[in-house]
């Protein structure tokens, strides 16, 4: 990210409160409170839906340290990286696939 651009940043979302923002993927930027991340979400749905970790998976385009899925790699969830918000579909075909 061009460092002009993250110190504006930064002066926006200080002043709103945000304590933490990064690149969401290709196309979007994450505004969270420090520790709300995929991982964050993911052990919520754990816990709301009662799916162990083990039995998940995220599909994702910013598996890479830095990236929004990164949390979810860190804590070792299954994962699938895409390149872009379209090849999700044929990922999740190809998986329902198998399982016939």
């Amino acid at each position: 990210m061009d460092r002009a651009i993250a110190y504006e940043l930064d002066l926006l979302f200080a002043a709103a409160g945000a304590d933490r923002y990064r690149p969401g993927g290709a196309t979007s930027i994450d505004i969270t409170r420090e520790g709300v991340d995929k991982a964050y979400g993911l052990k919520k749905l754990r816990d709301a839906s009662r799916i162990a970790l083990d039995d998940m998976m995220l599909i994702g385009d910013a598996l890479f340290p830095g990236g929004n899925d990164y949390p979810a790699k860190e804590m070792c969830l299954n994962t699938v990286r895409v390149r872009d918000p379209e090849e999700p579909l044929a990922v999740i075909a190809a998986i329902v696939a198998c399982q016939k």
